[in-house]
């Protein structure tokens, strides 16, 4: 998926990538000719650059998608990246357009989407879109997987803007 994405990505964006797995991020490294060693020059001339942890990844990033197992690693990630508070993107008022935009692809139950939704907006973080995926690996890879788009529509402030922004990064 990650490749995927770097590849339809516009060039001037950073895919910063970070999973607990050191093996599957030494394979994606190795995959789209990155040295083994790091990230490095090399990776940043690619567009890509590896984080030491789901903090570092929002701290960075203006969109976070997080695609996880279970609901209890959902909640760990969603934890370490709200904790200690995060500072805004922009010194822009809170919009649809311009806040930085967590999107979880996990397939989870809606109780945990919903909650984490909640952690989100209350701690002024950002905007939170659920889009669990179908398609596995297989459709991760061919870069046919179908997301199912949970987000509002009509918020008072949003007015439909943030499934218009999902819409084209997924």
């Amino acid at each position: 998926m990650a490749q995927n994405l770097r590849a339809k990505a516009p060039e001037t964006d950073t895919l910063i990538i970070h999973d607990q797995n050191r093996e599957v991020v030494r394979k994606f490294k190795e995959e789209v000719g990155i040295a083994a060693a790091g990230a490095g020059v090399e990776g940043k001339a690619k567009g890509i650059e590896v984080a030491e942890s789901p903090r570092e990844v929002a701290e960075k990033s203006n969109v976070i998608i997080t695609v996880l197992p279970e609901p209890s690693h959902v909640t760990s990630v969603f934890g370490n990246i709200l904790q200690p508070r995060l500072p805004p993107i922009s010194s822009e008022p809170f919009s649809a357009e311009t806040d930085r935009l967590f999107i979880d692809c996990s397939t989870i139950d809606p109780t945990t989407s919903t909650e984490i939704a909640n952690a989100v907006h209350s701690s002024s973080a950002g905007r939170f879109v659920d889009a669990p995926m179908s398609g596995g690996v297989v459709g991760a890879r061919a870069g046919t997987l179908t997301f199912m788009l949970g987000c509002p529509t009509h918020n008072g402030n949003g007015n439909g803007k943030l499934a218009a922004r999902v819409s084209p990064i997924l």
